[in-house]
């Protein structure tokens, strides 16, 4: 085994200016850490609101960071019942994470030490993002990192036909809309409340057919995923309603959002938007890291795993310092 020493440049990072507090949402209170730049005087604030399953403001913590160090100040929360924040976890709902995100912005509107306020999501708060603007015209700005164009149904939908058509196997045509059908089904049921004589109506067909391993058929209404589209109604995010400037990245290779399923819906609705700002970042999967991060040519050519590639990063920065000089 040979390992590769690979020289850092040592230089000191931009300083940050690192507040806790916490603000109002609905009924509850949510911890809360601000990253500002240090020295920039009311700098532009993103909202950093989470996808599926990251409860805790650190998750987005990375993301905070660098913005804060390229002159953007920016806000983490933790969701409800989670970390420092009042409620209960087991009640979040795609309601109550709106709720939260709106109870953010206008917590930062009133802070006279900071700027215009925009959003940032990622993934599954590509559906929260967008709403929030949709219904406001102070919003600065909207980021979109990997986020869903289409509805929930639909995307668990895609992301089934994507599972099956990656396997290896041959799959029809006919195979693959039955599976799509069959997984937008699943989703549509659940936020629509319905018994269980509904899901297994439609189960038998699915566990009798080639491609069930590749799809979420849940056993019983205890079901994580049942449990999660039914407190969760996304439907298609409303881009062709926000104004803002629009910055959307999407993964190469994300298994999950895929481009050519999302990219299209994203395009045409925001069609009428003069500032949109669209990246395929090369060779990155759902969380913007390249598997297969091969780095240098020849006999110094080395492979380092998981490495997010510069130019999602270079595009933001870059894209903020152009809007926000």
């Amino acid at each position: 085994m040979s390992v590769h020493l690979q020289k850092v440049p040592d230089y000191p990072l931009p300083p940050l200016v690192s507040e806790k507090l916490r603000f109002r949402a609905g009924r509850d209170t949510l911890a809360a850490t601000l990253l500002k730049p240090a020295g920039r005087q009311k700098p532009p604030v993103a909202l950093l609101v989470p996808g599926r399953g990251q409860v805790y403001g650190e998750e987005m913590l990375g993301w905070a960071q660098l913005l804060a160090r390229s002159g953007v100040a920016a806000l983490v929360w933790d969701g409800r019942g989670n970390g420092g924040s009042t409620g209960a976890a087991a009640a979040e709902t795609s309601e109550r994470l709106l709720e939260d995100a709106r109870a953010a912005f206008d917590w930062a509107l009133a802070r006279p030490d900071l700027g215009p306020v925009g959003l940032l999501s990622y993934s599954a708060g590509g559906w929260v993002a967008p709403m929030v603007a949709a219904d406001r015209d102070d919003v600065a700005f909207v980021v979109t990192l990997v986020g869903p164009a289409v509805s929930l149904a639909e995307q668990q939908a895609f992301t089934t036909v994507a599972f099956l058509r990656a396997s290896g196997m041959a799959y029809s045509e006919a195979e693959a809309k039955e599976a799509f059908f069959y997984q937008q089904q699943t989703v549509q049921l659940a936020q629509a409340g319905a018994p269980w004589s509904d899901f297994e109506a439609i189960n038998a067909q699915a566990l009798a057919s080639r491609w069930r391993e590749h799809a979420l058929i849940p056993a019983s209404m205890d079901d994580a995923d049942l449990a999660y589209f039914r407190s969760h109604r996304f439907h298609a995010p409303p881009w062709q309603r926000v104004g803002a400037p629009v910055l959307a990245i999407f993964g190469e290779i994300d298994p999950l959002v895929l481009t050519a399923d999302n990219l299209p819906t994203l395009r045409t609705a925001l069609a009428d938007n003069p500032d949109v700002t669209v990246l395929v970042a090369p060779g990155a999967d759902h969380t913007l890291a390249r598997p297969a991060g091969y780095v240098g040519e020849g006999e110094s050519r080395y492979y380092r795993p998981w490495t997010r590639s510069a130019v999602v990063f270079d595009t933001l920065i870059a894209w903020f310092g152009e809007r926000f000089p």
